[in-house]
């Protein structure tokens, strides 16, 4: 599998305002060298590409969305649809970025995600 050992970062959800300034540090701090791969789709939010990232894969629907979360190596998310996505397919390899300050709905977290 082509995706085993990437880091899929996806800030494309309503949260996606959230993207960390120091993106890019984040990913090379804590992933060295590995591949960043950006999961895209009809409906993606083309604002949050801005960072470093080695490729795309185009998803062609949820199913196909879940076994890509399913098959990297880490799963990098802001709040939103993603996080419960990726707490639901126990994806223990995730980090979401949450919005700051604590936003209205930011108390609510998944014992299975990592938050930043």
């Amino acid at each position: 599998d082509s995706l085993k050992d990437s880091i899929l970062v996806d800030f494309s959800g309503y949260t996606s305002w959230i993207v960390p300034d120091h993106l890019d540090e984040i990913l090379k701090e804590n992933f060295g060298d590995k591949k960043i791969v950006i999961p895209t789709s009809r409906f993606s939010n083309k604002q949050y590409q801005g960072f470093r990232h080695d490729e795309k894969i185009e998803t062609k629907d949820i199913f196909h969305f879940a076994d890509t979360i399913n098959s990297s190596y880490y799963f990098v998310c802001s709040f939103s649809g993603n996080a419960v996505l990726a707490s639901a397919l126990n994806k223990q390899n995730t980090t979401c970025f949450e919005p700051k300050p604590n936003y209205y709905f930011s108390d609510f977290k998944f014992p299975n995600i990592n938050y930043e």
